[in-house]
Formats: C-alpha cells, sequence, structure tokens
C-alpha cells in the first residue's frame, strides 16, 4: 500500500480545523471533495487504522473526529495543544484528589481549578472544553463520562470522575 503521508496531513488539518472552527464532525463527503484528484478513501482508512482519527458513532454516512494525536499532526502552532491539555489534567487530578467518591463535577468547577492553578494563563471556555474532549484519548480521564451530544455539542459541558 502506496501511502501519501502529505494528503494524510492535509486531511488531518482540515479534519482539526472543521472540528474548531465549525464544532462538528468533518463528513467524508467533504473530504472527497476536498481532496477529489487523490486517494481520500485510502488515507482514510489508513489514519482511522492508526488512531489519528476516528469515525463518529461508527454510522453511515461517515463523519470524522481527530484524536488528540491529530492536533499534533497541524502546521499551526496554536492547534498544538499538549501544554494546555497537560495544565487541564493537572486540574482534574487535584479535583479528584480533593474530593471523596463519584462525585459529580460541573464546567464552572474545572474553570475555577484552573485559575486557581495557573492564575497568570489564559484559559478560555473553548480550550477547557478541548483539554476535557482530549483527556480520553490520553487514557489521563478514562473514568469521564463525558457528554457528548450532536455536532454542536461534541465538547462536554460537564463531567464525571
Amino acid at each position: 500500500m502506496n501511502v501519501d503521508r502529505q494528503l494524510e496531513a492535509r486531511i488531518l488539518i482540515f479534519v482539526v480545523r472543521e472540528f474548531l472552527d465549525k464544532r462538528r464532525a468533518t463528513p467524508r463527503r467533504d473530504l472527497i471533495l476536498a481532496f477529489e484528484t487523490e486517494g481520500v478513501s485510502e488515507a482514510l482508512c489508513n489514519l482511522t487504522n492508526h488512531s489519528l482519527l476516528r469515525r463518529k458513532d461508527n454510522v453511515f454516512p461517515e463523519n470524522y473526529l481527530p484524536s488528540a494525536a491529530s492536533f499534533q499532526f497541524c502546521d499551526d502552532e496554536r492547534l498544538r495543544t499538549t501544554a494546555r491539555t497537560a495544565t487541564i489534567l493537572h486540574a482534574l487530578r487535584r479535583m479528584f484528589k480533593a474530593n471523596p467518591g463519584d462525585r459529580f463535577y460541573e464546567f464552572e468547577e474545572l474553570q475555577r481549578e484552573v485559575r486557581a492553578l495557573y492564575p497568570d494563563a489564559d484559559f478560555d471556555e473553548p480550550t477547557l472544553r478541548l483539554g476535557l474532549y482530549l483527556a480520553p484519548d490520553l487514557n489521563a480521564a478514562s473514568s469521564f463520562r463525558l457528554k457528548i451530544g450532536g455536532d454542536a455539542e461534541f465538547l462536554p459541558n460537564s463531567c464525571f470522575l
């Protein structure tokens, strides 16, 4: 199988930007139209097999969401999320350690904890929600139950630890 790594990188950037800018999964059709002269099907198969993309709900027609690894291949430094996600995971860990049992946490509690830990950092709501979305991919929050609904609600409003 001849894999076009440049095409895969462009597809990843397209899906990440769609996810962040339009707050939705990317339909397969949009990818085929955007890269119509190239081997999109083979590239999508390879990207999903390597967990760089995941299919939303495994239904037809296919829609794709980025995984945590997808962001690391983006050409825009602002889209690389490692440091911000680590900060959010640090806050979640502290919340978990400070509270007993299976307590329900609201998103606002995470915002307060991040502000308390990093008062000089600028963490807006979309950044925090993105960190929550990426946390399960990093196996750092496997006990989270995230609310991931329709395309407009792919980022959680609250979580369980």
